[in-house]
């Protein structure tokens, strides 16, 4: 469908609805539910995609879907070779430790594309747990300045 007829389309469902404000009558059978027609409108006229699929985000990403089974399996390996290259490991050192118990282990690239592909989560959870181990100790500290400027405690009671 080409913008200009989706364009179009997009301001007639605009005409229907202050249309359909107007009237006081009960909804027609051509009824839209305005707040599903308003989504539509907005995204069709103002958003850059090049396609009314990929705007209303019916498309899926490129690539190969990930499998539910072997992703929490890789992630777990992932995180302890990323663990493991932080301390200085070598690529291939990491390798073997992570797959230690198999016998036909990999070659080494595997497990760096696995640390590769799941470093941003893997930063983001560490983040994410340092940031919950530090909010004890944040919280300490707020308790600490209130009774300093004379505030109760709001956690004791």
């Amino acid at each position: 469908m080409s913008r200009d007829r989706l364009q179009s389309l997009a301001e007639a469902i605009k005409r229907l609805i202050r249309e359909e404000n107007r009237h006081s009558d009960p909804p027609s059978a051509n009824y839209i539910p305005h707040d599903l027609a308003h989504w539509f409108v907005r995204l069709a006229l103002s958003s850059d995609e090049k396609s009314l699929g990929k705007a209303l985000g019916l498309l899926r990403s490129p690539g190969r879907p990930v499998d539910p089974k072997t992703w929490k399996k890789n992630f777990k390996r992932a995180e302890r070779g990323w663990k493991l290259k932080m301390q200085g490991k070598t690529w291939d050192e990491v390798n073997n430790a992570v797959f230690a118990g198999s016998l036909d282990p990999p070659d080494e690239r595997y497990i760096r594309t696995l640390v590769t592909r799941y470093k941003p989560l893997l930063l983001r959870r560490r983040f994410y747990q340092r940031w919950l181990e530090q909010s004890e100790e944040r919280k300490q500290r707020a308790i600490l300045k209130n009774s300093r400027k004379g505030k109760p405690d709001s956690n004791s009671g």
